[in-house]
């Protein structure tokens, strides 16, 4: 009879998974708040924050991938990937939207 599979770490599954939601809800807040910039340069720092969290979401995948590959093999790696990467990206974004049009008063046409 084969053994139990081995359990997934849940600190570094967590860490992979709310640091980029963190990260941007940390960086418009920020943004949002920072006095002395006209509004011009704070629309224009907020607009740099989608690509840098992006590259942090690459950065953490690797992180998230050898997380779950001690207990995953094949396609269901590459498929929770994927989900990782698409599901990071929408709550980021997600995020990043609703701050934006909250702080910086972005009217929808």
């Amino acid at each position: 009879m084969p053994g139990l599979p081995p359990t997934l770490s849940k600190g570094r599954m967590w860490t992979a998974l709310i640091v980029p939601p963190l990260a941007t809800l940390i960086a418009t807040l920020g943004m949002a708040f920072i006095p002395g910039f006209p509004d011009a340069t704070r629309f224009n720092l907020a607009l740099t924050i989608p690509p840098v969290v992006l590259i942090l979401i690459l950065g953490l995948l690797a992180h998230f991938q050898k997380t779950i590959y001690q207990r995953f093999r094949g396609r269901a790696t590459d498929y929770l990937c994927v989900a990782y990467f698409l599901g990071e990206i929408i709550v980021c974004l997600t995020l990043w939207l609703g701050n934006f049009m909250l702080f910086y008063k972005v009217s929808m046409p």
